[in-house]
């Protein structure tokens, strides 16, 4: 098959993302270890999330969120005013929100593979799949965009609901505590989860609306030494 095919199929599948070739990269554990060493050191903190929310089919007022987070895995979302938005529960929303060690977790419970490298943002990438190890439990496969330089994690796509549906997540950081990179916004997209909207007889329904999530990060609070019964009501 010609070169100009498969440059057609990577720009459909991967939009603006120029793939890179992989010759002498390190391995998929040797991207993670690194991407850990960011967390070296940082053992809680917690961030105030500003929280819009933007699609064709509700109008929600812009929210402010408490989140808090402590090693290896605990996390609280509360509410900072009465219009406390429930977000819809489409996948984990630690992981949504990229909050804490998001890799470690995927990690933890995925097969891990590095796909390929690629130029994203304006910045070169490597592109990891996770895939559940436990066929049965609700995790979806995950691609990962990670900073080649940086080891930071810029970008997630995944499908929770195996079918239907996609979720990429996007994330900005940010130097904390002139040590910790952190993030400072993140854009979550969500795609495909609501029926699609009937037009009329004789017309195709339209396809189903788009949400989007647009979270900024600030106030961050590193090392306080958060106790564990601030997440016990979050863990029953």
């Amino acid at each position: 098959m010609s070169k100009s095919y498969w440059l057609g199929i990577v720009g459909l599948r991967l939009g603006s993302g120029l793939v890179l070739g992989t010759g002498n990269e390190p391995s998929a554990e040797e991207i993670l270890t690194r991407a850990a060493r960011l967390f070296q050191g940082l053992n809680d903190y917690s961030v105030v999330l500003t929280l819009s929310v933007q699609s064709e089919e509700v109008r929600v007022p812009e929210t402010k969120i408490r989140a808090y987070y402590k090693r290896p895995d605990k996390f609280k979302l509360e509410s900072l005013d009465r219009s406390f938005v429930l977000i819809p529960r489409v996948g984990d929303q630690q992981t949504m929100f990229a909050l804490g060690d998001v890799l470690g977790r995927l990690k933890m419970h995925s097969d891990y593979s590095l796909l390929r490298t690629e130029e994203w943002g304006g910045r070169r990438h490597y592109v990891l799949q996770f895939v559940p190890r436990n066929p049965d439990r609700e995790r979806p496969r995950v691609l990962a965009w990670l900073d080649a330089e940086r080891y930071t994690l810029t970008r997630l796509q995944f499908n929770p609901r195996r079918g239907s549906g996609e979720v990429t997540v996007t994330v900005g950081y940010g130097r904390v505590a002139q040590r910790f990179w952190l993030p400072t916004r993140v854009e979550v997209r969500m795609s495909g989860f609501a029926p699609a909207r009937p037009r009329g007889p004789g017309k195709k329904s339209s396809p189903p609306p788009e949400v989007r999530l647009s979270l900024t990060f600030r106030d961050y609070r590193v090392n306080q030494g958060l106790p564990d019964r601030l997440f016990a009501e979050t863990e029953e």
